[in-house]
């Protein structure tokens, strides 16, 4: 997924590497080139759709509690050779599954810079003690967000709400947007 400040040398070596270790690589720029950018890769992927078909795996079943899913995406996925988690992320963990959600799958919430939740940590580090601060229920969207380090969990929003620009008159009807 190349962005602007990408440069050429870099994707070479991203691409040498995945070759040597065979795994089919492509280029996309829809950042900055739009769909015309992603043609690439969405030839690439309908062909390895079409390919030989692969067994999947689940990291973990549904019927595994919510604190072993954590620790399970956290070991196995990050490398952490331990996960801890806080009163408060416990709480909400035993306030999920009391409520019957602890089949929800979950998503982690931690920075990109890092596979530990401290982006200061370069490269692949290993056996880390990852530390859930916080957990969220997103019981209509259908999973449990658990956060490790300084996440700031909302979305990306406007300095000024649309909502401001929006005029109604006293009946309650919409007369324009300014």
């Amino acid at each position: 997924n190349r962005f602007p400040g990408d440069r050429t040398r870099e994707l070479t070596r991203l691409r040498r590497l995945c070759d040597r270790v065979g795994v089919r690589c492509e280029l996309s720029e829809v950042f900055a080139k739009g769909g015309k950018g992603g043609e690439g890769l969405a030839h690439a992927v309908a062909e390895v759709a079409k390919g030989p078909k692969r067994k999947f795996k689940l990291l973990y079943p549904d019927r595994l509690g919510l604190r072993q899913k954590i620790e399970r995406i956290a070991t196995r996925v990050y490398r952490a050779g331990h996960v801890n988690f806080t009163r408060a992320a416990e709480r909400e963990l035993d306030r999920a599954e009391s409520l019957g959600f602890g089949h929800l799958p979950i998503c982690m919430a931690k920075t990109p810079m890092s596979f530990s939740e401290d982006p200061s940590v370069r490269g692949a580090a290993e056996g880390f003690d990852l530390t859930v601060n916080e957990v969220m229920l997103s019981a209509g969207a259908g999973f449990v967000v658990a956060i490790a380090g300084q996440i700031v969990p909302m979305p990306g929003l406007p300095r000024v709400p649309a909502a401001v620009r929006i005029k109604i008159d006293d009946q309650g009807n919409l007369l324009d947007m300014v």
